[in-house]
């Protein structure tokens, strides 16, 4: 007569580290409402949602879409990111991304690099909602 059977043990899997990803901001296009950020150290674009932009207002809000294509040294990746309608009128001070969800860490574009490619005139006249 047979014995019972043993169960196999499963052997639990350890999510791997995040490969450190890093971002640079290389232009924006006003009459589209594009930013555009060239993203290295991931393998696929990441969702749109996952990008959080912080206006001089504290206010925050995610990107409306993402086109993203191999860049030229075919190491990094040039997203495009729109802005929602509205929100290009208000100075963005800080732009994350985050890692691994929405609750992941987060890698942060350079500030002063933000600074130089957002127009100036875009400021909340307001400092109202957009």
């Amino acid at each position: 007569m047979a014995g019972p059977a043993l169960a196999k043990k499963k052997k639990s899997k350890k999510a791997a580290p995040l490969a450190p990803a890093k971002l640079h901001v290389r232009g924006f296009d006003a009459k589209t409402r594009a930013l555009t950020v060239e993203i290295s150290g991931l393998e696929h674009p990441p969702a749109a949602n996952y990008f959080t932009f912080t206006d001089s207002d504290k206010r925050h809000f995610i990107a409306a879409s993402i086109r993203c294509e191999p860049a030229e040294n075919h190491q990094a990746q040039l997203c495009h990111l729109e802005i929602p309608i509205g929100y290009e009128r208000h100075q963005v001070i800080s732009l994350g991304l985050h890692r691994g969800g929405l609750h992941g860490p987060e890698t942060m574009v350079d500030a002063k690099e933000l600074a130089a490619v957002w127009p100036s005139s875009a400021t909340s006249a307001d400092g109202g909602t957009p």
